[in-house]
């Protein structure tokens, strides 16, 4: 299989599953029980969280572990008090649209959705306007999953700070891509991310709490991780965790390897817009604007459903969208919401690649979608 759907989920790496395989062997206590071997097994998780902690520029004691990024993110939402409003975007992961439906529905939170410009990046002005006194939590990705489009959160936080709300961006899509330094001016109040977007194992999320330590509420209680999340914490995947963020961070040292993989994508890219008459690039294609993995594109008179089928029958993994999202019928949010319309948004694939993608993976998957293509009226 070629896969183009690395926002999805990405192979783990050969040191991760070494780093999985050594903690079901020789670190299978219980991280939290008092004896030696207990504490063999915690000194495996707190290895990890320091390497989790330098990808992203924090200490430690402000990496705290979940089953996984949903996890996370509901955490951070369940944290805000009953009463106020949260600010959300069209552009944002299941989990966070989800959960805030339901926070709704309980009567706890107000909701209020941003607007998105043309090429789905968030209307500063738009937050600016919603956010009055009553608004305790923005929440905003910092890129789009859909797009790659990067999102303005230095921005938003900025506003977050002159009214006093708190500031929660999902990183998932950005950690393990780009470099990550929260110890510049961007400190947001949470920000969460999956390691098995980088390599790494799921069944991991990392929640990063803000430099005051403000701690959330955890959607399972309990005294582990400082009572910030309750759970027998999962020691093999966190070690494979740790050592997916050590792999990235060496990655991420040397720019060119960004360039590359994303002279790669602009390659996919352009080969694949010559593919059929009309064919365009949903999101911004400016430099700099969406991250080097990404490219979503509208085939007209093709329905995205059909093709994908088509594709995964001849070997290659793409997508419509978000896979937490994907047993919808709908266009994604994240697309219609930018005033394209819905049969532009119901003819748009996302093609997303990792840090394993090769030319020749390339090469063979644009033969696949033009020989796809020619069976499509």
């Amino acid at each position: 299989m070629i896969d183009l759907d690395a926002h999805a989920t990405t192979r783990p790496l050969p040191e991760v599953i070494e780093a999985i395989e050594g903690a079901l062997r020789d670190a299978w206590h219980n991280p939290s029980s008092a004896h030696r071997a207990g504490q063999a097994a915690s000194r495996v998780v707190e290895l990890a969280r320091a390497d989790l902690a330098n990808l992203v520029g924090v200490k430690p004691s402000r990496i705290v572990f979940t089953s996984c990024g949903s996890e996370a993110n509901a955490s951070v939402l369940r944290s805000v008090r009953p009463g106020g409003s949260i600010i959300t975007s069209p552009v944002q992961h299941a989990s966070i649209r989800e959960t805030l439906a339901q926070m709704r529905s309980e009567g706890l939170v107000g909701v209020r959705t941003c607007g998105l410009d043309s090429d789905g990046v968030i209307d500063v002005d738009s937050v600016r306007t919603a956010l009055d006194d009553s608004v305790r939590l923005v929440t905003i990705p910092w890129a789009a999953s859909e797009t790659g489009a990067i999102q303005p959160v230095e921005e938003v936080l900025e506003l977050c700070r002159e009214r006093g709300a708190w500031f929660h961006t999902d990183a998932t899509q950005w950690v393990g891509k780009l470099p990550t330094d929260l110890t510049g001016a961007f400190k947001p109040d949470w920000l969460t991310f999956s390691p098995h977007k980088f390599h790494g194992p799921k069944g991991v999320g990392v929640l990063v709490l803000g430099e005051d330590g403000t701690d959330p509420k955890p959607v399972v209680p309990g005294a582990q991780e400082q009572g910030r999340r309750g759970g027998t914490l999962n020691v093999p995947g966190i070690a494979g965790a740790g050592a997916a963020a050590r792999l990235a961070r060496a990655w991420l040292a040397d720019p060119t390897n960004r360039s590359d993989q994303g002279a790669l994508r602009d390659r996919l890219e352009s080969r694949l817009l010559g593919l059929r008459d009309g064919a365009c690039v949903n999101g911004p294609t400016g430099a700099g604007a969406r991250l080097w993995s990404a490219t979503s594109i509208a085939f007209p008179g093709v329905g995205a459903e059909a093709m994908l089928l088509a594709l995964s029958e001849r070997g290659v993994c793409a997508s419509a969208g978000s896979a937490c999202a994907s047993g919808s019928h709908e266009p994604p949010e994240a697309l219609s919401a930018t005033g394209m319309g819905r049969e532009r948004a119901s003819s748009s694939v996302r093609f997303t690649l990792s840090r394993l993608s090769s030319d020749g993976e390339v090469d063979r998957a644009v033969e696949i979608v033009a020989a796809v293509l020619g069976t499509m009226t």
